[in-house]
């Protein structure tokens, strides 16, 4: 920081964040459960880093509610045979990719303006098997969580980290610059997608003695964790990212 006059320059430097993740032991009081309307209609991108121990009907998120089947929901899970099973609106289908096991993969479910879903495992696209073109929001009555499905079913076991939820479509490119990087920019300073807003970013980084998960792109969609979550399940160091510090 200098000052000459009236004037103050800020510098920018990039350095280096010691990521972490969390882990969730796969029951129910361990998911972490957050307001309604993270998800927007139309366009969207939900992506995270998953370490699965198990992938036999494990949710990384969702949001909406399954009252009835046609009600609106998002989500990504995988199927009693360990491959993803994805819900894109009033549509869902199983993904041709099976989960990987006890390892670390990038996974990102995103829907275009029109409707058509796409599944990436660590930036490759993978083929959705079926379903329709849906544009519409998670049913507004039910939150967006994860490590569970909607209606307290198929719950995670592994850890969780970096998941960002976008207000755009995120092509391969794009993906695989933000799974290498902390918020909305790459390691260069420029924004990943110019028009996109990063509606959510969990980094699981800190044990917040409130019980929060705060939303790291500061639109207060915030999570909270469960009973069984304390400040060893996020002590467990995954990547290495670049960091934005103002000096």
């Amino acid at each position: 920081l200098s000052a000459v006059g009236a004037n103050v320059t800020l510098f920018a430097m990039w350095t280096s964040l010691e990521d972490r993740a969390i882990d969730l032991p796969g029951n129910l009081n361990s998911a972490l459960t957050g307001p309604s309307g993270v998800i927007p209609a139309g366009e969207f991108t939900v992506e995270a880093w998953v370490y699965m121990r198990s992938n036999t009907q494990r949710t990384v998120f969702s949001e909406g509610t399954a009252v009835v089947s046609s009600d609106s929901r998002v989500y990504l899970t995988t199927h009693t045979d360990g491959k993803f099973y994805v819900r894109w609106g009033t549509s869902e289908s199983g993904v041709s990719a099976e989960a990987p096991l006890n390892q670390w993969a990038h996974v990102a479910l995103s829907r275009n303006g029109s409707g058509t879903p796409q599944f990436f495992l660590n930036g490759v696209q993978q083929t959705i098997s079926g379903g329709t073109n849906s544009t519409s929001a998670p049913n507004a009555s039910g939150p967006f969580r994860v490590g569970v499905q909607v209606g307290d079913s198929s719950l995670f076991d592994g850890q969780i980290d970096q998941l960002k939820v976008w207000d755009k479509q995120l092509t391969a490119a794009q993906l695989t610059v933000s799974m290498h990087s902390h918020g909305d920019r790459g390691a260069d300073g420029n924004a990943i997608r110019g028009d996109a807003t990063l509606r959510a970013h969990y980094d699981f980084n800190s044990f917040s003695a409130g019980r929060v998960e705060l939303n790291r792109s500061g639109s207060n969609n915030n999570l909270t964790y469960g009973s069984d979550i304390s400040s060893t399940s996020v002590s467990y160091t995954h990547l290495t990212l670049p960091t934005k510090r103002i000096v």
